[in-house]
């Protein structure tokens, strides 16, 4: 297992890397961290509700 660090102190990320999933109550910061963990890690967000 490779663990370097690629933006900003984030691991790479790998092919097996596809989701992420962040679960919490409503105004909670869900959609900011999940903007956040897209930015740095230079990967596209798709956000659903549920």
């Amino acid at each position: 297992m490779d663990h370097s660090r690629g933006a900003k102190g984030f691991a790479d990320t790998s092919p097996d890397f596809t989701r992420v999933l962040i679960i919490g109550n409503g105004g909670s910061g869900k959609t900011w961290l999940a903007r956040r963990i897209a930015e740095r890690l230079r990967y596209p967000v798709g956000l659903t509700k549920h």
